[in-house]
């Protein structure tokens, strides 16, 4: 056997490979729907009224529900092990107590 030293290569190159277009943490689509969320929100605060009542009260948690979970099922549909991690269950238990939660009255 011989145990002498190898000398150590150092020109060796390492390739890095980009992410993906968009990533399981910060989906693009989420983020734009959000705001657009807001902006109905505060457009319904300026109105005022039935519809504004409407508005805060059944279309927006629907809309909430509906973008959270969006977002939930891409992330596990990317990478399955995203299951585990807290982003997937912060956007399930969002939806499911601000969304589904604020339509309980109403049923």
């Amino acid at each position: 056997m011989n145990f002498a030293a190898k000398p150590l290569d150092f020109t060796r190159t390492i390739t890095i490979s980009r992410p993906s277009e968009e990533s399981i943490v910060t989906p693009t689509r989420e983020l734009v729907s959000l705001s657009c969320l807001v902006m109905i929100y505060l457009a319904a605060s300026a109105i005022g009224g039935d519809i504004a009542l409407w508005l805060r009260t059944i279309a927006g948690p629907v809309i909430l529900t509906t973008i959270l979970l969006a977002g939930a099922t891409q992330m596990i549909l990317k990478d399955v092990a995203a299951l585990w991690t807290a982003l997937f269950w912060f956007r399930l238990s969002s939806a499911i107590y601000f969304g589904i939660g604020n339509l309980a009255p109403f049923v």
